[in-house]
């Protein structure tokens, strides 16, 4: 009989090892790789959230630190407006004032005259005096003399000063021109008031109201420090209107002259620009947070008033009412 064939067990069992031995290593080798793009993603996610909350703490202080300075500036304000009322020099004038509302043009000269180089070195640059019915008894600006008619802003800053003695009001345009120590202040020209209750024995008599230029008091405690080449800060009322000088030279929100600033034609706002239009729609995420949270810190980027896409941190400030921004530009802080 022909010898059979039989079957090379030996070579197969080689060959099916060599197989079996070559496949786990490809295995590992695509497992390995795979394992070192997870370790490497999770690494990086992990950086690129540790440079976030960096920026986020580093946006916080600047916005505390902004904060701080206005803080600051209100309570050196306060005091002072508080020695000019209650010196006895300022009671007796603006008593007398109070006490004979139809005084002659000599007394409203005399307060004039005596008041004002007082007011002068402390940075104020106007004044009013009000009766508790909220009408003018002496200005510096005599076509005041005699209004009982005021904004919703002027009377919630007079409603905070029957409350709590002081209040400062927020950057407001004045409804006719002012005089002033650098002439006449125009129509639109943006002003602050800073009102003190005069009293006498426990008595309420009056309002004291000074006259504040923010370009020179206000405004530049918003330029306390860099932020990048992008960032800034900048204050809203509720409303979300920027109320502060923008940050950014493409945005003129107030126009800049020699003595005053003054709201541009268009409003700013701190909303979201249609993508196509450019008109503004929703509160940016970070203007609408500040509605409702006195402390907002926004480590994921968002987009801002101009489209930009940024980090932000705002505190609330009640006792002007306004929110205060800081924001920084993502592919600045990232840079």
């Amino acid at each position: 009989m022909p010898a059979t064939s039989q079957p090379d067990n030996h070579t197969h069992t080689d060959a099916g090892g060599g197989a079996s031995l070559r496949n786990p290593l490809l295995f590992l080798a695509v497992m390995a790789v795979v394992l070192l793009a997870i370790i490497s993603f999770a690494a990086l996610n992990a950086i690129r959230d540790s440079h976030q909350r960096i920026i986020g703490e580093h946006l916080e202080s600047t916005a505390r630190s902004v904060v701080e300075l206005i803080r600051l500036w209100e309570e050196r304000s306060r005091g002072s407006a508080r020695v000019v009322v209650q010196s006895t020099q300022g009671q007796l004038l603006l008593h007398g004032m109070l006490d004979d509302p139809q005084a002659d043009p000599a007394r409203h000269r005399q307060l004039h005259d005596r008041l004002y180089p007082i007011l002068q070195p402390l940075g104020y640059e106007g004044y009013m005096l009000l009766n508790m019915e909220r009408k003018v008894v002496a200005s510096s600006n005599a076509g005041y003399v005699g209004r009982s008619e005021w904004s919703p802003l002027t009377l919630e800053t007079l409603d905070r000063t029957l409350r709590q003695g002081t209040a400062i009001s927020r950057p407001v345009p004045a409804s006719q021109a002012l005089e002033g120590p650098h002439g006449l202040l125009p129509e639109g020209g943006l002003v602050q008031s800073l009102c003190v209750l005069v009293t006498r024995q426990q008595e309420q008599r009056g309002y004291f109201c000074f006259r504040i230029n923010p370009q020179t008091s206000f405004f530049p405690l918003f330029h306390a420090g860099p932020i990048g080449s992008s960032g800034g800060a900048y204050a809203i009322d509720r409303s979300g209107r920027i109320i502060t000088p923008a940050h950014t030279r493409e945005q003129s929100n107030i126009e800049r002259f020699p003595h005053f600033y003054r709201y541009s034609g268009t409003p700013l706002h701190a909303r979201v620009p249609d993508p196509v239009t450019g008109q503004p729609g929703e509160l940016t995420p970070m203007a609408l947070a500040l509605q409702t949270q006195a402390v907002v810190n926004l480590q994921t980027p968002y987009t801002d008033y101009r489209g930009a896409t940024v980090m932000g941190s705002g505190l609330w400030l009640p006792e002007l009412d306004i929110g205060v921004i800081v924001e920084q530009e993502v592919s600045d802080a990232f840079a």
